[in-house]
């Protein structure tokens, strides 16, 4: 089982539409940046592991497919 944390930043809009600014993707299934990050985690159990990460475009992170 792969496990990933996918967050979505949203423009918040009283009168519209929230719209999706960026996500960030984090864990097994994720690259680079998120792909390591994970990594250091899962290799300091019950360690806050804090890192920044770019927003990447809405479209730009791949989900994890359902199973």
């Amino acid at each position: 089982m792969k496990v990933q944390v996918e967050l979505t930043v949203l423009d918040y809009d009283k009168l519209g539409k929230n719209e999706a600014i960026g996500r960030v993707a984090v864990g097994a299934a994720a690259g680079g940046a998120g792909l390591r990050h994970w990594a250091d985690m899962l290799a300091n159990p019950r360690r806050p592991i804090a890192q920044w990460h770019s927003l990447r475009p809405p479209d730009r992170v791949r989900p994890l497919p359902v199973p």
